[in-house]
């Protein structure tokens, strides 16, 4: 047997005594080490400790946020974690499933969370399922599903003008439109009032000369076959040879101009 002396039995001491003193130290699960000694102490209510450790904490026991429809399934104890589970059909936010989610596509109601049916939709968490848009109308563009809403066509919002005609001046009225609305779409109309036609004043006017002139052309015709007889009657005393043809000469005219 070697005996140590000096240095190495020095060395040799204090590696003994830092070995026992650091497995000593050492506290088992479910326990905490004594601040400021080397004894251990059990963890209280509602902390645990899993291994053995040389720490003078103990970990904070997990708690299943139900009003997040997480269920404890199993309770804490001094050694292990509380243990958490998803109502049926939530989802864990986390890997201990402290709380949980209705994801989308499903819609939460009454602390139950259910796929959407054929025709309804969820695109945020936790949220009530919503109906399709109604696209009877006009049309559907983009088809829906568990996660998105129906896209419809948009709504024709075309305007006609409309003129009106006045005796004096021509105007522009203002267009009437009716609208019809729905939930996603709306409808205008637009009513048309049209300008009668300059070609039935033209010949309106035209009509009104030419029925003057076929009243009055007959009478100034008369009237100047006729005035130098007159003239000649109501001069007795001047009447010559010529006066005495003067109903002659007015039937030839007359019968000249009836040719004509």
């Amino acid at each position: 047997m070697v005996a140590l002396h000096g240095p190495a039995l020095y060395f040799s001491t204090a590696l003994c005594c830092l070995l026992f003193h650091g497995i000593a130290a050492l506290c088992g699960p479910g326990q905490k080490r004594i601040r400021g000694s080397g004894h251990c102490e059990r963890c209280p209510e509602e902390r645990f400790q899993e291994k053995n450790t040389d720490v003078d904490v103990c970990q904070s026991c997990l708690v299943c946020e139900e009003q997040k429809w997480s269920i404890q399934i199993k309770a804490c104890t001094s050694v292990s974690n509380t243990q958490c589970k998803c109502t049926e059909g939530f989802r864990c936010s986390g890997p201990e499933c402290e709380e949980c989610y209705c994801d989308v596509g499903s819609g939460q109601e009454n602390n139950a969370c259910q796929p959407c049916p054929d025709g309804y939709y969820t695109n945020n968490l936790n949220m009530k399922c919503k109906k399709w848009t109604n696209c009877s109308e006009l049309g559907v563009k983009t088809n829906g599903s568990r996660t998105s809403d129906v896209v419809c066509h948009e709504a024709s919002r075309t305007i006609i003008p409309a003129r009106t005609a006045s005796t004096t001046r021509a105007t522009t009225p203002a267009v009437t439109t009716a609208a019809q609305f729905s939930i996603h779409t709306v409808v205008t109309r637009a009513t048309t009032t049209h300008m009668p036609s300059d070609d039935s004043n033209v010949l309106f006017v035209c009509l009104v000369i030419v029925g003057m002139f076929l009243v009055f052309a007959p009478v100034v015709a008369f009237s100047r076959l006729v005035r130098p007889c007159i003239i000649l009657k109501n001069k007795p005393m001047e009447k010559t040879a010529r006066d005495n043809s003067c109903g002659s000469q007015f039937r030839r005219k007359m019968r000249k101009a009836i040719l004509q």
